[in-house]
């Protein structure tokens, strides 16, 4: 009896050291994506378009495309800091490659979107490779990893949809005014679309902002004519955006959507 009640006791001791160490994964795996979003609204804050670190975390790139390129690395010398200012336009959109020379050395700057229909948590939607020439050695080095823009800290905030692809919205017949909340600290845009609420992950390229597959309530919806659009326009879409005073505005080749600030 004394032997049955040991291999129970070890039995329930083993399911409970199981079922705890899933628990602890699972919160471990929530805390790292908190603090990987807090981490993302700081740098938004802090006007960073774009950040990129290597595979095994001996460089990080760092642009502001406003101001400067700034890349750092165990193996260089010094780091590389170029103002942008200096190059006019300079810098191109999000998939295409960087050249910034500095009296130094020249750095080129690789972005190419991983086309992958979904980003796994910590890991980066874009894969970067950076070579850096020295000009006083001649030498190249070259590093792999990967990289995200960060959207306009002006995006956060509450929008209400005005117009879609040119149509003034009328919201009369509707049960509240389509919306949508942008979230950059939690990576999420959620509202409502016209008959059910949405939610949807984002992430950015440059001045372009991607949106997830929408997930939204299954409420019934009879003669709404807007949801449909709404969701079109934007689920699995990446899109530019702009701002003109209090509006906001989403396009693409196939769609506009014309947003104003709400309360």
């Amino acid at each position: 009896m004394i032997r049955n009640i040991l291999i129970t006791f070890t039995v329930f001791f083993a399911c409970a050291c199981a079922t705890l160490k899933d628990k602890t994964h699972k919160e471990q795996g929530a805390i790292l994506s908190m603090q990987e979003s807090n981490v993302n609204y700081e740098m938004q804050k802090k006007g960073v378009d774009f950040l990129a670190s290597g595979n095994d975390s001996v460089w990080l790139l760092e642009i502001d495309f406003d101001k400067k390129v700034r890349f750092t690395s165990s193996q260089l010398e010094k780091d590389f800091e170029v103002n942008i200012l200096a190059l006019g336009k300079g810098l191109k959109g999000s998939e295409a490659t960087h050249e910034v020379i500095s009296k130094d050395g020249k750095l080129t700057v690789s972005i190419k979107n991983k086309e992958k229909k979904f980003i796994l948590p910590g890991e980066k939607p874009f894969d970067v490779v950076v070579a850096y020439e020295d000009h006083k050695t001649k030498s190249l080095q070259v590093f792999n990893g990967e990289g995200e823009f960060y959207g306009a800290i002006g995006l956060h905030d509450r929008w209400n949809l005005d117009k879609i692809n040119g149509e003034k919205l009328d919201a009369s017949g509707l049960r509240n005014h389509p919306f949508m909340e942008i979230y950059l600290d939690k990576g999420k845009a959620m509202g409502f679309l016209g008959c059910n609420n949405f939610s949807s992950n984002i992430y950015f390229g440059r001045e372009e902002i991607c949106f997830t597959a929408v997930l939204s309530t299954k409420r019934a919806c009879l003669n709404d004519v807007v949801e449909p659009k709404f969701t079109k326009a934007i689920s699995g879409k990446a899109l530019k955006y702009n701002f003109n005073d209090l509006y906001l505005i989403l396009e693409n080749e196939t769609d506009t959507l014309v947003f104003k600030k709400g309360d």
